[in-house]
């Protein structure tokens, strides 16, 4: 087990599979330079639940620990999963 330390600034991109005649629907959870985990899709919970189920599936494994602000990829599958406990942030637009 890793022990816990900062979180890293790494993006998590979590990404659904559908079923095939093998296997049911998954979603699989990656960051840049290390091992992906594979989570079961679970009816019990929405799309969204699912994607941040895997993203903290990822996070746990490997013990990083922060605020993460989820945000949906163009493909339409696919979500990205951001730290948010860095700054300076980035804001956009009129924020009154």
């Amino acid at each position: 087990m890793h022990a816990k330390k900062p979180t890293t600034k790494k993006a998590i991109v979590t990404q659904y599979r559908g079923a095939t005649n093998t296997r049911g629907s998954t979603i699989i959870a990656r960051a840049y330079g290390v091992r992906s985990v594979v989570v079961p899709f679970d009816c019990e919970f929405d799309s969204s639940e699912n994607h941040t189920l895997a993203a903290k599936a990822l996070l746990d494994k490997y013990g990083w620990i922060g605020a993460y602000v989820a945000g949906g990829m163009p493909d339409g599958n696919s979500v990205v999963f951001v730290c948010a406990d860095f700054s300076p942030a980035i804001t956009i637009g009129d924020q009154s």
